[in-house]
Formats: C-alpha cells, sequence, structure tokens
C-alpha cells in the first residue's frame, strides 16, 4: 500500500487509512473503531491478504465488498 494512494484516499473523504506494511492492521483497526469494528469494507486491491483483512475488519453481520477479484482465494 502507498501512502501517496492513502492521502488520496483521505481527499475523497475517507475519514482513517491504515498502511498494513508499516503497522499491524487488526490492532490499528481496534483501536480507531475502539474494538468495535467496521460495518462495511470495501476492497478494490486484490490480493488475498486485503481481502482477508476486509473480512476480520468487520462487525457481526458487517458488509463486505470485493471489486475487480478473480481467484483470489485458493482452493484446498
Amino acid at each position: 500500500m502507498s501512502n501517496f494512494r492513502l492521502e488520496n484516499t483521505k481527499k475523497l473523504g475517507a475519514d482513517f487509512t491504515i498502511n498494513s506494511r508499516e503497522v499491524n492492521f487488526l490492532l490499528n483497526l481496534k483501536e480507531i473503531t475502539k474494538g468495535k469494528f467496521v460495518d462495511f469494507s470495501f476492497e478494490a486491491v486484490g490480493f488475498s491478504n486485503s481481502a482477508f483483512q476486509s473480512l476480520v475488519a468487520l462487525k457481526k453481520c458487517g458488509t463486505a465488498v470485493w471489486v475487480s477479484t478473480e481467484n483470489i482465494i485458493s482452493k484446498q
């Protein structure tokens, strides 16, 4: 994740961004949301790690949207 893209995301209205290459994603998210996590996550990167993070970020019954993803979950 590039800091340039994160800054542009803020300019478009995001309240918070997390660069998971620099900080622990889950711990940072828990701190931001005060342990409540999120109602909605949007994933458009297309990597399995970011897709996984978009799911663990959700509250119970939250909504995840994945855009332009193909074969990101391995078959086991």
